[in-house]
């Protein structure tokens, strides 16, 4: 008897150890995407922007994504879900936050380059971005 829960406290605690360790690379994930990325292009099913100089995407660390685009400002909110790889973008309208959101799969994320997709039956788009 004393084995056996010497033996669930055991696997107890590698299931907290576990479960502390995903919260870290949810946290190591998000700080790679919190910060400003150059855009090298945007294509759509009507769209192929290859990004200028100026162009950007700031993700800051306050849950907003600020945007310059062709010389065009906007602003959207953002969230990462718990599977790491899914991107949410909720666009804000006359200074409130849309309910509903645009869903991107992370493709890759590395220190100098971002890359996301969407895919839907309507459009896809891919979003390349670099530091």
């Amino acid at each position: 008897m004393k084995k056996l829960l010497i033996t669930i406290i055991m696997l107890d605690a590698i299931l907290i150890v576990s479960c502390k360790k995903n919260n870290n690379d949810s946290s190591a994930k998000l700080a790679l995407i919190q910060h400003k990325w150059m855009i090298v292009s945007i294509n759509g099913e009507a769209l192929r922007y290859v990004g200028m100089a100026d162009d950007y995407y700031n993700f800051g660390t306050d849950g907003f994504l600020y945007m310059y685009i062709n010389k065009s400002y906007d602003t959207s909110s953002y969230a990462l879900l718990s599977d790491n790889s899914t991107l949410l973008l909720y666009p804000i309208m006359n200074g409130v936050k849309s309910n509903v959101a645009s869903s991107y799969n992370i493709k890759v994320l590395t220190n100098n380059q971002f890359v996301i997709g969407s895919s839907n039956t309507i459009t896809h788009s891919l979003d390349s971005l670099k530091r």
